[in-house]
């Protein structure tokens, strides 16, 4: 919960360091000017943010009715050690697009010159907009607080637990309550006074429990970096109480977890074909590469896996040990709590705990548990990837982090993700279960699958190779590569298929239809990696092998005489060089309206699916969102219609932090197809990996004309040119650009806010139009030297078409 209660208002402008951070133009976070170009706050305001839409005020006292205040934005996030897992670190600086100007309202902060211990029962102050009571609004008035700073030992002698308050945190406040800093007062500063009449800062505003409640002083000031590992960091010795190693034969096989005094939840999969008088389960065991005297190993009666067990497709992947006899609870044993029944942790942050193992880490590695923080995340942030994602239930969501490396080892199975409340008491959320190789077979010379037949062989499985470029959400490259463990030896009822000549490409459809079969993999795209697979250690049979009878089926296809794609619409004539559109002239751009007030812009793709950005969906109430089709003047009732929402699919891998700020795409799926006519008629697509680099495209959109202005009434339009991939990188964007992104820049003409999620347009030879990218971010508006940053539709064809396959997408010849 982020943390003015029981204070006062400041004078006009009597803290000039004072920052006030909005995110999507609304107040949620405060920080301290430190210098001329970086500002400090906490890194739970910015962490998992998209970076460039943080925008930072200055000189404010009155913030809902300062007109022009120095505003700058961010370029750049630094956030160190910082986890959610217990906020250690909980701190950040933020460098500026701008240099802002010093002055007697906006003047720099000094930092500590002491230790920490030397501040404590001093008076320090608390300022902020934050809100005035628990759950209240946000002040409109610059706020402060005087409150003493506390030891570290008095601080774990209030109502925290003694384990939440680290050594880099800093406790300030009255244990009584009534005086406090509150919700948006987070990132703020905590300053003293120095004996030459000038502040310091000595904290930054991080956690707190409520507001002003008795026995909960706010925490701050992290300032030491903790020690961190691969894969996570080391647990205290018995941190974690409940957990259990589990041997067959003596030999370690999974971890499990204590959940009472008699029996062990752990991962069914692991104990198939084990018998309960093979098992073992250690329990308060710590160092298991050396002796540990305190550990206790029980035998085990019986092993009960869950009814609804399914190996194939590892749901209900769960199995209880029951152990020969009761534990005992002390402090290195005891069980961890279960959570109630319909419990959800979506928007938490749990703990994966476990002996895990890197494979570039040697043996002592796992000797002790490691833990590691892990945000819960929702169906639609979830990585769908085995290898980065724990998966949950479907309605429930996932574990894990967008664009990390694999977070759990082969021999975590077992391993458990929990969650710990404030009162610091763990629920257990998941078990982690694996998928090995040898749990795959191979029949061959089969015919009914449901009886064996004596005929048919079946074959251990030695390698997998799946395809390097696999998505599993996108089902693109969806083709994998089983190495057998032997030979086969051909004969009539087994023998190979040929494969297709190298450079046969399928023809496509030009409309697809919604009784379309399923997707099947191009093999012909996939030859030269099935070649380079296979060729060193198999034999090719280079005679074609011939069915024994041929396939016979009715085409499930109907041809649809619709429009082509991306023929522009109203008048003919085009406007060149002009900033107002021809009405309908781009008959594709739709507006996308928050409670009727204009949100962003989209792209009609085909029928009933709208292209737009991603960041333009996810912070919304997907309620309070619809779509207007065929419209040039948004102040006019009569200009096109309103169209409802039915769906919206954001892309799997969608990141808004600032080391993986790519994949800002998103599709709309309107109740009701749209009417194709003149006025309402789709863009065609890019073909993959199309390359734009010095053409002149058009990006259009009803957004702001400049930075603080209100967006235009009549649809614009403005001429760019695309930058190379490098020329980009050039910028002060540097690194933050990826190649699924496109730069075009041209001297006093870019998008702007409200743009956002509207098209930028390649006018082919034929005369029509390709949606070549979506406008997704970038700093101010049509700054010198700054260009726009765009999606690169041509790098996610494949999704695009996969989750609007169910649309009729116009002819493309």
């Amino acid at each position: 919960e982020s943390r003015i209660v029981g204070g006062q208002t400041t004078s006009m402008n009597e803290f000039p360091w004072m920052a006030r951070l909005s995110y999507l133009n609304k107040f949620y976070c405060g920080g301290t000017l430190i210098n001329d170009r970086y500002v400090i706050t906490a890194a739970h305001c910015v962490k998992g943010f998209m970076w460039f839409m943080i925008r930072v005020t200055f000189g404010e006292h009155d913030r809902c009715i300062e007109k022009s205040p120095e505003t700058r934005y961010v370029v750049r996030v630094m956030t160190g050690d910082f986890s959610f897992l217990n906020f250690e670190n909980d701190i950040a600086l933020l460098r500026l697009n701008e240099r802002v100007p010093l002055s007697d309202t906006i003047r720099p902060i000094c930092l500590p010159t002491m230790l920490d211990n030397e501040y404590v029962e001093t008076k320090a102050i608390v300022s902020g907009w934050g809100t005035l009571k628990e759950d209240g609004k946000p002040s409109c008035l610059l706020q402060e607080v005087e409150v003493p700073v506390m030891s570290l030992q008095a601080c774990r002698n209030t109502s925290y637990s003694a384990r939440m308050i680290s050594e880099n945190m800093l406790c300030a406040g009255y244990l009584e309550g009534q005086k406090d800093s509150c919700q948006g007062d987070s990132g703020g500063p905590l300053i003293t006074e120095r004996e030459d009449k000038k502040y310091e800062l000595i904290g930054v505003v991080s956690w707190g429990n409520g507001c002003a409640r008795p026995g909960y002083p706010v925490c701050g000031r992290p300032n030491r970096k903790a020690a961190r590992l691969l894969g996570g960091e080391y647990t205290e010795s018995h941190e974690f109480p409940w957990l259990a190693n589990i041997h067959i034969k003596s030999k370690l096989l999974v971890s499990g977890v204590l959940i009472n005094d008699r029996y062990v939840l752990t991962a069914a999969s692991q104990l198939i074909g084990a018998t309960a008088h093979e098992i073992k389960a250690s329990l308060g065991e710590y160092d298991r590469c050396n002796l540990d005297i305190s550990s206790v190993n029980i035998s085990v009666e019986s092993i009960i896996l869950h009814p609804e067990f399914n190996l194939e497709s590892s749901t209900h992947d769960l199995a209880l040990i029951r152990l020969g006899r009761p534990t005992k609870f002390e402090k290195r044993i005891s069980p961890i709590c279960l959570p109630n029944p319909g419990s959800t942790y979506l928007g938490q942050v749990g703990t994966l705990v476990g002996w895990t193992k890197h494979k570039d880490q040697d043996d002592n590695a796992a000797c002790r548990p490691r833990k590691l923080g892990l945000p819960i995340l929702g169906q639609k942030e979830c990585i769908k990837s085995g290898i980065n994602a724990i998966n949950l239930h479907d309605d429930y969501g996932c574990i894990g982090i967008v664009g990390t490396n694999s977070l759990v080892c082969e021999n975590d199975v077992g391993s458990s993700v929990q969650y710990r409340s404030y009162a610091g008491i763990y629920d257990l959320i998941v078990i982690f279960y694996n998928f090995s190789k040898n749990d795959l077979k191979v029949s061959v010379g089969a015919h009914n699958s449901c009886k064996w037949d004596a005929k048919s062989i079946i074959f251990s499985v030695k390698s997998i190779f799946p395809h390097p470029d696999y998505n599993r959400n996108t089902n693109f490259a969806d083709i994998m590569l089983v190495k057998l463990i032997m030979r086969i030896t051909f004969n009539k009822l087994v023998k190979p298929i040929c494969l297709p000549k190298l450079g046969i490409t399928s023809s496509g459809l030009l409309c697809a239809d919604v009784n379309y079969p399923d997707f099947y993999t191009d093999v012909t795209q996939m030859i030269s990696w099935i070649l380079q697979v296979t060729k060193h250690d198999s034999k090719y049979c280079w005679h074609c092998t011939r069915a024994k009878a041929s396939l016979t089926s009715k085409s499930r296809l109907r041809n649809f005489l619709i429009t082509e794609c991306g023929l522009t619409g109203g008048i003919s004539n085009r406007i060149v060089g002009g900033k107002i559109t021809i009405p309908h002239i781009f008959p594709w751009v739709v507006a996308i309206f928050n409670k009727d007030s204009l949100h962003c812009g989209g792209t009609l793709i085909n029928n009933q699916y709208v292209l737009t950005a991603g960041h333009c969906v996810q912070w919304t109430n997907h309620a309070d969102l619809s779509v207007g089709v065929g419209v040039h003047d948004i102040e006019n009732p009569n200009d096109g219609y309103i169209a409802a929402i039915e769906e919206i699919i954001l892309h799997e891998d969608f990141e808004s932090d600032y080391l993986h700020d790519t994949n800002d795409i998103a599709l709309i799926r309107l109740q009701e197809p749209v009417k194709i006519d003149e006025n309402v008629r789709p863009a065609c697509l890019p073909h993959k990996d199309s390359d734009y680099t010095g053409q002149y495209v058009k990006v259009t959109g009803w957004g702001r004309v400049q930075v603080e202005g209100e967006p235009s009434r009549f649809l614009r339009q403005a001429t760019l040119k695309v930058m190379s991939f490098a020329a980009c990188k050039n910028t002060s964007f540097g690194d933050h650009i990826t190649e699924s992104m496109m730069c075009a820049y041209n001297d006093n003409t870019d998008a702007c806010q409200g743009d956002s999620g509207g098209p930028l347009l390649y006018q082919r030879i034929d005369g029509k139009y390709e949606v070549v990218g979506i406008v997704s971010w970038g700093i101010g508006c049509a700054d010198p030297g700054v260009p726009g940053v765009y999606v690169k539709n041509s790098d996610y064809i494949n999704w695009i078409r996969y989750h609007s396959r169910d649309g009729i997408f116009c002819v493309d010849r």
